[in-house]
């Protein structure tokens, strides 16, 4: 199991659909890491061959019944293009490249390490702030300002 938090270039090595424990549907991938970001050399090393194996639990759709940002990000990846989950169950994802994040998560007093995001291998590996174009902020600006 990776064994740190960081940003990791890898692939999947098994994938399957499943139902979270409150009943939403879930993409369930076991990844392989082949590199993780080193943000003092802002370079990519390559992954600890005894820790690089971790498995996502990607909720896909949440409890208002819209796509989550990973249903967006696992659709971005594999092509699926979210219209049948028998086409998703049906995909082969297997040594398919994937870009991930891994941090610590704390529940019920326990920490543990989790993939918090998933992209493609052109991700950036730093965190930025994602911002609304002149053109987004002018249709939120006419739809909510009073």
């Amino acid at each position: 199991m990776i064994n740190q938090t960081g940003f990791y270039h890898g692939v999947i090595t098994d994938a399957g659909l499943s139902q979270s424990t409150n009943g939403f549907p879930q993409e369930v991938l076991a990844l392989k890491a082949t590199e993780v970001y080193d943000p003092d050399t802002e370079t990519y090393l390559p992954a600890d061959p005894d820790a690089d194996e971790i498995t996502a639990y990607l909720v896909l759709i949440h409890s208002k019944d819209r796509e989550t940002k990973n249903c967006q990000q696992l659709k971005k990846i594999t092509q699926w293009d979210g219209a049948s989950f028998v086409a998703l169950s049906e995909m082969n994802m297997a040594d398919m490249p994937i870009a991930f994040r891994v941090e610590e998560r704390t529940y019920n007093e326990n920490t543990t390490l989790q993939v918090t995001w998933i992209d493609t291998l052109d991700a950036s590996p730093t965190r930025t702030v994602q911002k609304l174009d002149a053109k987004d902020v002018q249709a939120l600006q006419t739809r909510y300002a009073s």
